[in-house]
């Protein structure tokens, strides 16, 4: 059941981008640790790395004295630690407020829902990027690795608020939609209903050009005038090619503001 795991000092740990709520539950069981940073560009984080214009975005739309819950729909992939990171960052912005005053999270899953047993699959054993956002969002814990030297690794947990309120979105199936087509599922949303679209890594899948138009079609017919869709921070061809993209402003690498 459990890949990947390096015993140190009798206890179990292991790196992991997984991201269900579930693992989080099953890290408590087995004593395991897990790293929590989504990369918005390459996977190993340089400065190619543009998670820094999401924090601007972020610290434009929420703060402690916002008086509406903002909505946003994230689709991608079961393994992303995005939803993870980007509600770290929101809180950040939140100081005390509570993340469910501020926020009504959708989400959108190619992938089946992971069930327990399968979650440490595909799990690896490697550095942790310690996050370079929002810290106070995250549990640190200080481990040696390998056993045979004294280099300290960093392992990184979200804080309680956050697993609880994406355990709660992603066990709701009228905020979650797991094993869904993207082209299928955002067609449900009502026209200007969000504020907030994230479709990062997961265009590309898309095999058909058509369907792929039909997404951003409906990103544009969801989107809220001023609201922010935060896509690939690099140009794919359908993107050049769509006329959405005519009203939509450019505001930072991947990340568009509807005029």
């Amino acid at each position: 059941m459990i890949k990947a795991i390096n015993n140190v000092n009798n206890k179990q740990y292991t790196f992991t981008f997984k991201a269900h709520p579930d693992f989080y539950k099953l890290s408590e069981l087995y004593n395991i640790k897990a790293s929590s940073y989504f990369r918005r560009g390459l996977r190993y984080g340089t400065p190619d790395d543009k998670f820094s214009d999401i924090i601007k975005v972020f610290t434009e739309i929420f703060t402690n004295k916002i008086k509406k819950a903002k909505t946003m729909l994230i689709a991608g992939i079961a393994d992303s630690q995005e939803p993870f990171s980007y509600l770290a960052v929101i809180k950040e912005m939140l100081g005390k407020k509570p993340i469910k005053k501020a926020l009504d999270l959708h989400t959108i899953d190619l992938q089946s829902k992971p069930e327990p047993d399968k979650l440490f699959e595909d799990s690896f054993l490697d550095d942790p990027f310690e996050p370079l956002f929002a810290k106070d969002s995250f549990v640190k814990d200080e481990i040696q690795n390998y056993g045979f030297n004294t280099k300290t690794y960093r392992s990184y947990r979200v804080k309680n608020e956050i697993f609880k309120y994406l355990n709660k979105t992603y066990n709701n199936p009228e905020k979650s939609l797991w094993d869904t087509r993207l082209q299928d599922g955002i067609r449900y949303f009502p026209n200007e209903s969000l504020d907030i679209i994230s479709i990062n890594n997961t265009l590309m899948y898309i095999d058909n050009p058509e369907e792929v138009q039909s997404v951003l079609n409906n990103v544009l017919r969801t989107l809220k005038p001023g609201g922010y869709f935060i896509t690939d921070p690099y140009k794919h061809k359908f993107f050049t090619e769509s006329k959405i993209f005519e009203k939509m402003e450019d505001i930072y690498m991947g990340i568009y503001q509807k005029k």
